[in-house]
C-alpha cells in the first residue's frame, strides 16, 4: 500500500525548505518523492486550492476570488459538477484525513459537511486560534510580514487589501 501525503501550507516558501527551518518537511522530503516543478494556478488561496483539487484552471471552475464578503460568494465557489480529490480517493477506497485549513469552496456545500463523506475531517479554522489564545501565545506575523495589494471585488472593481508578503522571517 502507497501513502500520499498533500501538503498544501500558505507563506511555506520553496527557499525554505531542506534548509533546516522546516525540520519535519525536510525528513519527509527525504524519505519521499518531491514535485519541484510544480506552479500556482492563483496568487489568491481559495482560486489556488479549487484548481489544486480539481485540476482545473480557476477560469474553468469557477472559483476565481477569495469568497470572505458576501458580494464575492459566487465568485470563489467551484461549480457543481466537478470532481475533487477527496471525491477521486474516496471512489478508490483511501482513507483519508484532511487535517488544517480546508479552504475548497464548493456550489454544492462544503465537502466536510457531506453526511456521506468518507474523508476524516480534522479542521483547524478555529481550533489554532484558540489554542495560540489559551496558552498565551500571539498570532504569527505582524504588520512587517503584510503589504497592500490590488483585490478583485466582485468581479467589477479593484481595491487595495493588506496581505501576507514574501518577508523573510520566522516565527518564534
Amino acid at each position: 500500500m502507497r501513502n500520499l501525503i498533500l501538503i498544501s501550507a500558505d507563506q511555506l516558501r520553496c527557499d525554505f525548505l531542506g534548509k533546516g527551518f522546516t525540520p519535519n518537511i525536510d525528513r519527509l522530503m527525504g524519505e519521499s518523492h518531491t514535485f519541484t516543478s510544480a506552479f500556482c494556478a492563483s496568487p489568491l488561496c481559495v482560486p489556488a486550492r479549487g484548481a489544486m483539487f480539481t485540476g482545473t484552471y480557476p477560469v474553468a471552475n469557477g472559483s476565481l476570488i477569495n469568497p470572505w464578503k458576501e458580494p464575492d460568494t459566487g465568485y470563489g465557489l467551484v461549480r457543481n459538477g466537478i470532481g475533487n480529490l477527496y471525491g477521486i480517493l474516496e471512489k478508490r477506497g483511501y482513507c483519508s484525513i484532511h487535517s488544517g485549513k480546508q479552504h475548497l469552496y464548493l456550489e454544492s456545500g462544503q465537502p466536510e459537511d457531506d453526511p456521506e463523506s468518507m474523508t476524516h475531517w480534522l479542521s483547524t479554522e478555529k481550533s489554532y486560534r484558540k489554542y495560540l489564545r489559551d496558552n498565551g501565545y500571539p498570532r504569527p506575523g505582524g504588520a512587517e510580514y503584510r503589504t497592500v495589494c490590488p483585490k478583485l471585488v466582485s468581479g467589477r472593481r479593484t481595491i487595495g487589501k493588506s496581505y501576507s508578503n514574501p518577508r523573510t522571517g520566522r516565527y518564534e
